[in-house]
């Protein structure tokens, strides 16, 4: 059964959507929730192989990318730190779940095990978004320990 989408909004001034309602999703027997606020590019898909496999923001990919977009910046589910493994096999699961193609995911999750390494490790950039994130729902009446329970976000992240 394919994953509900989120609510997501375009960012004019970037190749990104903003998620602008919290997104919470069970895979691979984890319970994430990605929270409003956060923008992502979605899949990160080369041009060149779109016609291969998807573009960024295909609704068979957009959710999945979502989620393992989050996890890659907080390297938490359930409170408890994980890995680049759980979180590609996280986004396996979903890929499977939204009934991409078995080449087309072999492909898309080759690519994924190849290239995370270049961007597990949080970029000053990806530090600003989770510290944009964090001060948004604080900003929304959200408290810091409840950030850390429901989201997986501490201000030592950023």
């Amino acid at each position: 059964m394919p994953t509900a989408q989120p609510h997501l909004s375009p960012m004019p001034t970037k190749e990104h959507y903003l998620l602008i309602a919290d997104y919470t999703i069970t895979a691979y027997g984890q319970t994430i929730t990605v929270p409003r606020f956060f923008h992502y590019d979605g899949a990160s898909v080369p041009a060149i192989a779109w016609q291969a496999t998807y573009e960024p923001f295909h609704p068979d990919v957009m959710a999945a990318a979502l989620v393992h977009d989050w996890l890659y910046y907080v390297h938490h589910a359930n409170q408890t730190p994980i890995d680049r493994d759980l979180a590609d096999n996280i986004l396996e699961t979903l890929f499977r779940q939204n009934g991409v193609s078995y080449v087309k995911l072999q492909m898309m999750m080759a690519a994924v095990r190849m290239a995370g390494y270049l961007v597990w490790d949080n970029s000053a950039e990806n530090k600003a978004v989770l510290k944009h994130v964090f001060t948004a729902l604080k900003a929304d009446g959200e408290t810091e320990p409840g950030i850390w329970q429901k989201y997986c976000l501490r201000p030592d992240m950023f």
